[in-house]
């Protein structure tokens, strides 16, 4: 082997960059591996480097060869991108594509490569991320650059690679990855430690059964839950359980690839370990959504804690002094009021006896860009009859921004409200329901709003529901009076000359106090998106 050191690797993979090798496209199927070897000796003898840069290469004939030694399941460190090679996966396309189109079989290796690779990361190739640059020409070290889960390599650097019709279809492509191979599990993080507190969480591509399963080092199940949804988060309640290390997986049935880990290793030494934030992006404007982030964090010993706050700089701007903490989970309160936008890095650092120190940091976004973000409405009735038939969805931009709204009902996609650019100011986006196929159906959704300035994607989740349905309503007792409604509602009601309001919280018999024993009744019911009963009448 040619190669001059052992690989490196990084905690966690985080993008996919996609490259063209820029040499000839006229090659045959068996001359690819030449071709690869060829790439290797170049990037070794003429470039200096450990091995070939490229994690993976495809040839346009749909074969697949592993570039950089060190595993193709593990997080290998490469040399493709520089300033952005730590948390990435480099996947080159054998070949010129900046006038040349990809072939069918090569866009279909590539697509199935990501799908997989992506997968086994637990990586959502239709997401965006904020990644802190290591340093190159273009983009100095500790600029925070906006990317796409799959990018291409000259979204990094200066370089017309992948080519401009490889860059094109990328866009399509990690449309594709996002459906190959589903059911997915996303983003699973763990935090806390043992004994203590340890909460799981992770994200599910559709609604499906999951389990959680926890096993000490005898290979014993110590704890264990199950749940249905998209969303998984449980807390296992570790707080008497022996320090030591203990094994974890989370699975979405046999379909889903699982997440599998340790925790709870190392626990007699000094370490500051699960740092994270919630939410990782802030946005201080006083709205009183998203002004401050919760920094989570686990000591393994007692220790003195001290969080300080560093600029892309590495210079301290803020200090949280924590004090005397146990071993546990802790958090505490970053509120970046006084600081400007930008891109920080909250170090927590601990000091036990003995001179022992530890530390680790999470990177928190500070954008004022996104503000005071509401819905008109918690319900709508999109029937045409002229009462709640619409809703506006309001925020506020105080630097120009990409804005997309879209509607989704249990993560599936209905309808995009708006996509494209938008000046500072106030914004309104009205909708009366109406979605590109079919009608919308009566049940819950949620509006995602996706703000993203130079320095991150600020999202926001705002819940609705469309109801077109009437309530009914039914005269259960004349006196006292008592009225069956089919779903929360304000009951109006006339008896014995008589108005009365009654607002009824929940499905089901409600009492309607004062009402007079004897003359003609009649009760309408109002729900929350204006649709109204047929009355119920006595007489």
């Amino acid at each position: 082997s040619i190669r001059r050191a052992s690989p490196s690797y990084a905690p966690d993979l985080r993008l996919a960059l996609v490259h063209h090798t820029a040499g000839s496209n006229g090659y045959s199927q068996a001359e690819s591996p030449a071709i690869v070897r060829a790439i290797q000796i170049y990037h070794v003898k003429g470039n200096g480097w450990n091995d070939i840069g490229y994690n993976f290469l495809v040839d346009r004939f749909g074969q697949v060869f592993e570039g950089r030694f060190g595993g193709i399941e593990r997080n290998v460190i490469g040399a493709h991108a520089q300033g952005f090679n730590t948390g990435s996966v480099g996947v080159s396309v054998i070949g010129e594509y900046s006038s040349l189109t990809v072939s069918a079989k090569a866009r279909d290796a590539l697509e199935r490569l990501l799908a997989w690779r992506l997968d086994v990361a637990h990586l959502d190739p239709a997401t965006a991320l904020t990644f802190t640059s290591g340093g190159n020409p273009r983009f100095p070290a500790g600029i925070p650059v906006f990317l796409r889960a799959v990018s291409g390599h000259r979204d990094t650097g200066f370089t017309d690679c992948p080519g401009n019709r490889l860059y094109g279809i990328l866009d399509a492509v990690a449309g594709n990855v996002s459906r190959i191979g589903l059911p997915k599990l996303y983003a699973p993080t763990v935090t806390g430690m043992v004994p203590g507190p340890v909460r799981f969480r992770a994200r599910l591509s559709a609604p499906l059964p999951w389990t959680i399963d926890v096993q000490d080092e005898a290979g014993r199940v110590v704890a264990s839950t199950a749940g249905l949804g998209s969303t998984v988060d449980w807390t296992w309640d570790a707080s008497f359980a022996p320090a030591g290390a203990y094994s974890y997986a989370i699975r979405g049935g046999a379909e889903v690839f699982p997440a599998v880990g340790v925790i709870g290793a190392g626990a007699l030494q000094l370490g500051v370990s699960q740092v994270a934030a919630d939410p990782p992006t802030v946005t201080p404007n006083g709205d009183g959504d998203a002004d401050a982030a919760t920094i989570r964090y686990s000591l393994t010993v007692p220790a003195v804690v001290t969080a300080v706050v560093r600029n892309v700089l590495g210079e301290g701007v803020a200090t949280v002094a924590q004090g005397w903490r146990r071993a546990a989970q802790h958090q505490l309160r970053f509120d970046p009021a006084a600081l400007p936008d930008g891109v920080y890095d909250v170090e927590v650092g601990a000091q036990a006896t003995g001179g022992r120190t530890a530390s680790a940091s999470v990177r928190v976004v500070v954008t004022r860009t996104l503000g005071r973000v509401s819905a008109t409405r918690e319900e709508f009735s999109p029937n045409g009859d002229g009462r709640a038939d619409g809703i506006a969805f309001r925020f506020e931009l105080a630097a120009f921004a990409e804005v997309r709204l879209r509607v989704l009902k249990e993560g599936k996609w209905i309808a995009t409200l708006l996509a494209g650019s938008l000046e500072p100011g106030p914004q309104t986006v009205e909708w009366d329901g109406r979605k590109r196929f079919g009608k919308l159906l009566d049940g819950a959704y949620q509006a995602v709003l996706e703000v993203t300035d130079s320095l991150a994607t600020v999202t926001v989740v705002l819940p609705f529901a469309s109801d077109t349905r009437r309530p009914q309503v039914r005269v259960t007792q004349r006196f006292p009076l008592r009225i069956w409604v089919s779903e929360p509602a304000l009951l109006t009601v006339r008896a014995g000359g008589r108005s009365l309001v009654q607002d009824a919280r929940a499905a089901g018999v409600a009492r309607i106090p004062n009402a007079p024993r004897r003359g003609p009744l009649r009760a309408v019911a109002w729900d929350a998106a204006g649709n109204v009963s047929l009355p119920a009448i006595r007489r």
